[in-house]
């Protein structure tokens, strides 16, 4: 179990959790390319060698924290409220349109005679691209 921050004095006995996490900064310096492999086993055989908190931070003295491994930074204030992604209605403008393509369609066919019900092909053409739309559409 790594000791909380507020008690990591100098003096105090270091724990294998604690080591641990030292060598993960260390490797997280040498991906950021500040040490070199050599480097990274040296000081991983002084890690483990270590018996405080001194000697772990003398081994890590001259390298940054990385970007990765620091902490959040807190605001002090209201909470952000994110607003919800926008909605995409291009769905329901097709639909919409080929309702009224549909209704134009059907009332030519009826003007015309009523005999075989053409208005079907363009209205299952218009379903199969709307169908097509709502499945591959992102969430």
């Amino acid at each position: 179990m790594a000791v909380h921050p507020e008690d990591r004095r100098p003096e105090i006995r270091a724990g294998d959790a604690d080591r641990e996490a030292v060598i993960e900064r260390l490797r997280a310096n040498v991906t950021d390319g500040r040490l070199s492999m050599e480097e990274f086993e040296d000081r991983v055989a002084l890690v483990w060698m270590a018996r405080t908190f001194g000697d772990l931070d003398r081994i890590t003295d001259d390298l940054p924290v990385p970007v990765s491994m620091q902490q959040p930074v807190r605001r002090s204030g209201p909470p952000v409220r994110h607003r919800p992604p926008p909605r995409d209605d291009s769905v329901r403008v097709v639909a919409g349109s080929l309702m009224m393509i549909a209704v134009f369609l059907v009332v030519i066919w009826a003007l015309t005679g009523a005999g075989y019900f053409w208005p079907i092909w363009p209205i299952l053409a218009f379903g199969l691209v709307i169908g097509l739309k709502s499945v591959n559409r992102p969430r």
